[in-house]
């Protein structure tokens, strides 16, 4: 004779199951977002105004990896453009933004960025 029937001995192991998983699970570490310190330790930053054929000048900052941040990787580089009628702060060379690129891994991969802002809106 059973004590328990069969359904609920095989519900009681898959709920032991479901809470020992978590702590049998090993904690992996969080990526943590870039921050201005990482682009300024790796990157170096240059202004400058692009003249059109009409003699408008368009600003444009780029971003090129410093040798010594990347030294596995001593080039060439390849390189990320964007254009955009918005902006491309923060502007001034000794400024750096949050993060560059569409995702921190080109950013830790050592690509080159440009921004470049464009006419219109």
């Amino acid at each position: 004779m059973r004590l328990f029937p069969r359904n609920f001995q095989a519900a009681l192991s898959l709920l032991v199951l479901f809470f020992a998983l978590p702590v049998a699970r090993v904690q992996q570490p969080v990526p943590q977002p870039a921050s201005e310190d990482f682009v300024r330790a790796h990157y170096t930053k240059y202004e400058y105004r692009i003249p059109m054929r009409d003699g408008v000048r368009l600003f444009t900052a780029v971003y090129v990896p410093k040798a010594s941040a990347f030294p596995s990787d001593p080039g060439p580089y390849p390189f990320l453009m964007d254009r955009t009628p918005y902006s491309v702060a923060p502007y001034g060379e000794d400024r750096y933004p949050a993060s560059l690129g569409p995702s921190d891994e080109f950013e830790k991969s050592g690509y080159i960025f440009v921004y470049q802002d464009v006419r219109g809106r």
